[in-house]
């Protein structure tokens, strides 16, 4: 007696139903990823800010005097409020011919800075009422003149803002964003963060996302 078998489905056939029956877990599995992600990345994120020069220098060092900050600290608190909310999110596995495609996003700054940039702790009101837009001049001017006729006096002083500086007029004066910390669009405090963080975040995707 003799019996033969036959296979009646075609190979993308039975592909076509594995992936199918991956799918689900597939989809759960990129969910958890990018729950265990988040929390991790914003933290290192935050590290890297308060470690670095321009945060330094804005709470207790030449930055701090230069704009002219009496409550720092306060105003870094929001700034990181925003910049902490970086969120990782998974774009839903999917079935593309014979493969299974799944993609993970990380949502941080944005690009035109306008998260920080609209919120009060980015811009500091003198007793005169005037605006001075000390984060954008951070992030963004460079090392172009903001005020021309004017520097930035070292020392104590009654009508400072912070009690260890005054801006004076000079004739042949010009005051900008020290070159140190001075940064545009490009190139700047939280991009210089970014990159020099790099490395740490790529090492925590590679520890989550083990296929």
């Amino acid at each position: 007696m003799k019996f033969s078998t036959k296979l009646l489905n075609s190979d993308i056939d039975i592909i076509s139903s594995i992936n199918k029956s991956l799918l689900p877990d597939i989809r759960r599995y990129f969910k958890n990823i990018a729950s265990k992600l988040e929390p991790q990345i914003q933290n290192i994120v935050k590290n890297g800010i308060t470690n670095s020069p321009e945060y330094q220098s804005l709470i207790s060092g030449r930055l701090k005097y230069e704009f002219g900050l009496p409550d720092p600290e306060n105003r870094l608190s929001q700034i990181l409020n925003i910049w902490e909310r970086i969120e990782v999110s998974e774009q839903p596995a999917k079935i593309v011919g014979n493969q299974i495609y799944a993609k993970l996003e990380i949502l941080m700054i944005q690009q035109d800075y306008s998260d920080v940039l609209n919120i009060p702790a980015s811009t500091l009101i003198t007793k005169k009422g005037e605006q001075l837009r000390w984060l954008e001049w951070l992030l963004l001017l460079g090392d172009k003149t903001i005020i021309k006729e004017y520097e930035v006096v070292l020392g104590g002083n009654k009508n400072s803002r912070t009690g260890n500086a005054v801006m004076k007029k000079k004739t042949s004066g010009k005051w900008k964003v020290p070159s140190t910390f001075s940064g545009t669009a490009t190139s700047n405090w939280i991009t210089r963060v970014l990159d020099s963080v790099d490395g740490e975040i790529n090492s925590a995707i590679n520890k989550v996302v083990k296929l």
